[in-house]
């Protein structure tokens, strides 16, 4: 799990691995969904970072970036930090 957060994290790191961005989005989809998770996420960069790739040009990317922020509106304790981060109307362009 340790890696897929090292590669998200640094974007420099993340663009070198292009291929391996859909993956590991669709790999952090998936961690999303666990509760225990869920909050050490948003409190996280990834939270910013996948608000980013809602701008990406790939649909995959975009699907997946969706999802992600989804998973972490279904748990109550994220909703003051998603509103703090923006997500909401980052939301509503896409």
């Amino acid at each position: 799990m340790n890696i897929y957060f090292v590669c998200v994290e640094n974007e420099n790191i993340w663009n070198s691995f292009l291929q391996v961005k859909v993956p590991s989005l669709n790999t952090l989809f998936n961690l999303s969904v666990d509760e225990k998770l869920q909050v050490k996420i948003a409190k996280s960069d990834l939270l910013l970072l996948t608000m980013k790739y809602l701008d990406d040009e790939d649909m995959q990317v975009k699907e997946a970036a969706g999802g992600i922020l989804a998973n972490l509106a279904f748990s109550h304790a994220n909703h003051d930090i998603m509103v703090e981060a923006g997500v909401i109307p980052k939301l509503v362009r896409h």
